[in-house]
């Protein structure tokens, strides 16, 4: 039990940490925003105290509209990105949640498969690499989307609406990644199973786009189990297979790509 938490609490790691960036970047901006107003509103304090004449005079009028030009200012560009940041780091924390999710389950796995979460990529990250004794490679990416998920012309949309290009295309350069990876180790590129897997959403049934299959977690057992081995990768890849987890945990995994053969 103690390994799943550790393995769930990996899964998540890289999403955690963009949310924390945002959340950091949110906070830098609100306090500079605070603290710029703060600036202005005592320096024109401190010019009126200093001056008993009237504030209708050149300079207060002056001080005045330089300090509303700056306040109107702090609120139209800080707000709206301080807005932005708080929507990207709500996202975030959905991920995190979806990852980890996917991350227990896949770890409750009999002790035929194992399981590698958060690999890096270069690209992006791998969210769950699956091996299967048989053979079977799975390649995992988490999505916390709500709605309903179809496709139409050779696109994902969710309530009807296209969802962002890059969540196909990502899948795709993670495996194009993954093959040269373990083809670098076995001398041969296996079959990936790959798909996006949404937590949150209603997938309509048997979806697949560019051969990367999109379901709901609760099919994500089902589709694991159907899935086809290949005795060669078994051969070649399960006596590896821990080796091969170490490499993928390792900081500098995107230049693993290139490395020589397995011995």
């Amino acid at each position: 039990m103690q390994q799943q938490d550790v393995s769930a609490h990996l899964a998540g790691r890289s999403t955690r940490q963009l949310e924390e960036r945002w959340n950091t970047r949110r906070k830098i901006i609100g306090i500079s925003a605070v603290g710029l107003i703060f600036i202005v509103s005592a320096l024109s304090v401190l010019y009126f105290l200093g001056n008993r004449a009237s504030i209708f005079q050149t300079g207060g009028l002056l001080l005045l509209s330089v300090s509303f030009l700056i306040m109107k200012a702090v609120e139209r560009v800080a707000g709206p990105e301080m807005d932005k940041l708080f929507r990207r780091e709500k996202h975030a924390h959905r991920g995190v949640g979806a990852q980890k999710k996917i991350g227990v389950l896949l770890d409750g796995l009999a002790t035929n498969y194992a399981v590698r979460h958060n690999v890096n990529t270069g690209r992006g990250n791998i969210d769950h690499l699956v091996f299967r004794r048989d053979g079977a490679v799975f390649l995992i990416q988490t999505q916390s989307h709500s709605g309903w998920i179809t496709r139409h012309d050779r696109q994902l949309r969710r309530n009807g609406q296209p969802l962002e290009k890059h969540i196909v295309q990502q899948t795709l350069d993670n495996i194009s990644w993954l093959k040269k990876f373990l083809k670098a180790r076995a001398g041969f590129e296996p079959w990936i199973h790959a798909a996006i897997v949404f937590t949150g959403a209603h997938v309509e049934k048997h979806l697949n786009l560019n051969r990367v299959d999109v379901l709901n977690v609760s099919h994500l057992t089902r589709w694991l189990e159907r899935a086809r081995g290949n005795p060669r990768a078994s051969v070649f890849l399960w006596p590896q297979v821990e080796n091969l987890k170490n490499e993928l945990a390792a900081p500098d995994s995107i230049h693993l790509a290139c490395q020589p053969l397995l011995r």
